[in-house]
This record gives C-alpha cells, sequence and structure tokens, in this order.
C-alpha cells in the first residue's frame, strides 16, 4: 500500500480556495436577501429581477466599501448593536420598557428655554431702569455739597 503525503501547503491553499469560493457565492447571493428584507420590513414591491439584483449589488458593495474606509463601525456592526440594546431593553413578558428619556429632554429643553426666556426679560427690565435712572439723573440739577 502507497501512503499519500499530505502537504500543509495543499490544505492552505484547498482551504483558501474554498473560503473564496463561500465568499463569492455569499456576495452574489446577499442582493437576494437585501430586496427579500426590503420587500418585508417596508411592504415594497421590488421585483426580484436582474437589474434590480445589480442594483442590491452595487448598494451592498459601496456600503461595503464605505465600512471598510472608515474607522467607524459598519452600517451592519450599527444596525446590529441598536438591536442588541433594543433588546436588553424588553421586558420579560417581552414588551419593551417605558424610555422616557426622549420625553424628559424634550421637556427639559423646554424648561430650559423658558428659563432663559425669563432671564432675557429680567436682564431687559434691569436695563431699562438703569436707562431710566441715567436719564432722570441728567434732567435733575446738579448737587454741590456745601463747604
Amino acid at each position: 500500500m502507497k501512503r499519500t503525503v499530505v502537504n500543509r501547503y495543499d490544505i492552505l491553499t484547498t482551504y483558501k480556495i474554498a473560503v473564496l469560493v463561500v465568499r463569492t457565492i455569499l456576495h452574489l447571493i446577499s442582493p437576494f436577501f437585501l430586496i427579500w428584507s426590503v420587500n418585508t420590513l417596508f411592504h415594497t414591491e421590488i421585483p426580484v429581477a436582474f437589474k434590480t439584483w445589480l442594483g442590491g449589488l452595487l448598494l451592498l458593495s459601496l456600503l461595503r466599501i464605505n465600512a471598510r474606509n472608515s474607522n467607524q463601525p459598519g452600517l451592519l456592526h450599527t444596525l446590529l448593536q441598536n438591536l442588541a440594546n433594543d433588546n436588553e431593553n424588553e421586558d420579560e413578558d417581552g414588551e419593551e420598557e417605558d424610555d422616557d428619556t426622549d420625553e424628559e429632554e424634550i421637556v427639559d429643553a423646554v424648561v430650559r428655554e423658558e428659563r432663559m426666556e425669563r432671564l432675557k426679560a429680567a436682564l431687559e427690565e434691569q436695563r431699562r431702569q438703569r436707562q431710566k435712572q441715567e436719564e432722570q439723573g441728567k434732567n435733575q440739577p446738579k448737587r454741590t455739597r456745601p463747604r
């Protein structure tokens, strides 16, 4: 019996080729998933055709290039992170907790704006009073102190 010697280089080459083939297939299939997900999420009726597949491929390619060239996390990573944060905010019953932070921030902003308006009005009133006092002081005769 002959022994077949498997070279380490052959295994790495086979692995690299397999990864390349799988990535290529995923890149070619991903526009179909994009079209399906947009149709499902937004109730659109985008037909699955070569033209829409090509548009999806172009869009995904641009997103991948943008994600690669930026130091910030990519769009997919950001979306997944937001989904994970939303899931953490769910109750045990599966309902989301009342997260009033946005409403609280709006109320705080309105309160701050009202305070600023009151402060501006008070400062304006003080300025007017000073001007009146200065005008009254100019109209009165100057007093001299007796010696």
